[in-house]
């Protein structure tokens, strides 16, 4: 696997681990758990802070790979230049992503050539149940050759949509890199539905490798 490749799992993965829940009175409620957040759209801080200080992101290195709508998308993403799904239905977007923060030169990924995909100026998002998105992509980017590399969405489909996500973006990255979100990715999905219980508080080591849905 690349250099780069290991940079933007571990800062991809570290991003989508920040989506923690928000204390509210005597219990913890996810900041995408009620209708009211999907019609209310607003930056989780906690969540941001956590970035920086615990997983050592800098603000520039904060990329988007979720969102709840489309509406989400154009607030906090960037403006809908075209839909790519055919028909009425919106599943499928090319994105022209607003202008992200200034880079921090103390970060070496900066000096990788495949650094340009964090914040692309066109970005494609699609529903995360949407299943033609190769057709999609290459309707935004007909001219681009993609040689052995495959597309993936930067965020598992089934986590996306238990944590509320309708939208997730896709970028074409090596076959290496995405099989090592393999691990990761099947943690995803049972942390999310049973956080509580997966978390190692007895000082026994490691939680094992192959995770199963608690009953």
């Amino acid at each position: 696997m690349s250099g780069f490749d290991r940079y933007v799992k571990l800062y991809i993965t570290a991003i989508a681990a920040t989506d923690e829940s928000r204390p509210t009175g005597d219990r913890r409620v996810s900041v995408t758990e009620t209708k009211r957040d999907r019609l209310k759209p607003m930056v989780d801080e906690i969540a941001r802070d956590l970035a920086v200080t615990r997983y050592g992101l800098a603000k520039c290195l904060h990329v988007p790979i979720g969102a709840v709508d489309e509406a989400a998308i154009s607030t906090y993403v960037g403006e809908v230049q075209k839909v790519l799904s055919g028909g009425s239905a919106r599943m499928a977007l090319l994105v022209l992503a607003k202008a992200p923060p200034p880079r921090d030169p103390g970060f070496t990924i900066w000096d990788l050539d495949g650094c340009r995909i964090l914040h692309q100026q066109l970005q494609v998002w699609m529903d995360a149940a949407y299943t033609s998105y190769r057709r999609a992509y290459r309707a935004a980017f007909p001219d681009e050759e993609l040689g052995d590399r495959i597309l993936s969405h930067a965020m598992n489909r089934r986590v996306a949509a238990l944590k509320g996500f309708q939208f997730v973006r896709l970028t074409p990255t090596s076959r290496a890199a995405n099989s090592s979100s393999a691990f990761s990715e099947g943690w995803g999905a049972p942390c999310t539905i049973h956080p509580s219980r997966w978390r190692r508080t007895d000082g026994a080591g490691p939680l094992p490798s192959t995770p199963t849905l608690p009953n």
